[in-house]
């Protein structure tokens, strides 16, 4: 039975741990963007420099996956400043730069499925509101969106 306090709090702590171990026995090129974008998400510093041990240690066959290019930017951040990647300067930029084409090409998208939809509020996320310092222009009446 688990009792109220410490030992409630020691038992959480234990299964963390082990659930940590386990995604880190798992890790692989393919699942490590997810994994570190989970501890980025979630503050799980653990989880986080597992994670980029061993993107450095495999960074070319990393920065090559989908993940990659679908992590955030508070994800993507440390480990570009990494000193520890086992990459060319000129190939960490190339996907840098695929990174942010990525990025920007699904909020274009989201804007667009937006605009499109016209479903009200309830279909809008946070990409469909206008920035404080947005200029108004011409489209925005069809759009009506608050601002943030």
């Amino acid at each position: 039975s688990l009792g109220a306090g410490t030992p409630h709090r020691t038992h959480i702590h234990f299964y963390s741990q082990l659930c940590l171990e386990f995604v880190v026995k798992v890790l692989d090129v393919e699942l490590v963007c997810e994994a570190l974008q989970v501890g980025v998400t979630f503050g799980l510093g653990p989880l986080q420099e597992r994670c980029m041990t061993f993107i450095e240690a495999h960074s070319q066959e990393v920065l090559r996956t989908r993940g990659f290019l679908e992590l955030s930017a508070a994800a993507l951040l440390p480990l570009l400043r990494s000193d520890k990647l086992c990459v060319d300067e000129a190939e960490l930029i190339r996907a840098a730069r695929s990174w942010a084409r990525v990025g920007a090409v699904e909020q274009i998208v989201e804007a667009w499925k937006c605009h499109a939809l016209q479903r009200g509020h309830a279909a809008r996320g946070a990409l469909c509101r206008r920035r404080k310092g947005t200029v108004p222009r011409e489209h925005h009446r069809f759009l009506d969106l608050p601002f943030k």
